[in-house]
């Protein structure tokens, strides 16, 4: 074989080579995403039925994991359905931001007593230093409440 004809051989490996080296490099660069684990969700009586009821605490638990470390934590509980629209949003800095790994991150929002029955959308979203962004979604089941507020609960800041 001559030259010519290695010349088009040569060029598909050095272009094959050029195009998986940058993608190599870029992946070992950037650590991965948050991941977030939805251990529980439902009432503040510790059951996970994915159920929350009005005028009540609502309740969940994640396990997070975010190798570029958190910058915060956004807690989102929209109404999916009905005539309101209804939506709870709380962020979460102090003490999580810096930290790659928390065990047991969790909360009791109260929930207002007004509010309309039916399907809501839970979504619990971490950021991280790098502007990575994981998240974890749930549907839930708004129920009428008993009146009784919850079980008072110490609420994280």
């Amino acid at each position: 074989m001559n030259m010519n004809q290695l010349r088009p051989i040569l060029l598909f490996f050095i272009g094959l080579v050029s195009i998986a080296l940058p993608s190599c490099t870029k992946e070992e660069s950037s650590p991965r995403a948050p991941a977030i684990q939805l251990l529980q969700l439902g009432s503040a009586q510790f059951v996970d039925d994915r159920t929350l009821y009005t005028g009540q605490e609502a309740h969940f638990e994640a396990k997070i994991i975010a190798p570029a470390a958190v910058r915060k934590i956004e807690l989102e509980i929209r109404q999916k359905s009905g005539y309101g629209n209804y939506s709870f949003t709380k962020e979460y800095t102090t003490p999580y931001s810096g930290q790659t790994a928390i065990a047991d991150f969790h909360d009791y929002p109260l929930l207002p007593e007004d509010l309309a029955l039916g399907d809501y959308s839970f979504q619990l979203k971490v950021t991280d230093t790098q502007g990575q962004i994981g998240k974890v979604e749930s549907d839930v089941t708004m129920k009428a409440g008993d009146g009784s507020g919850g079980g008072g609960h110490v609420h994280v800041p």
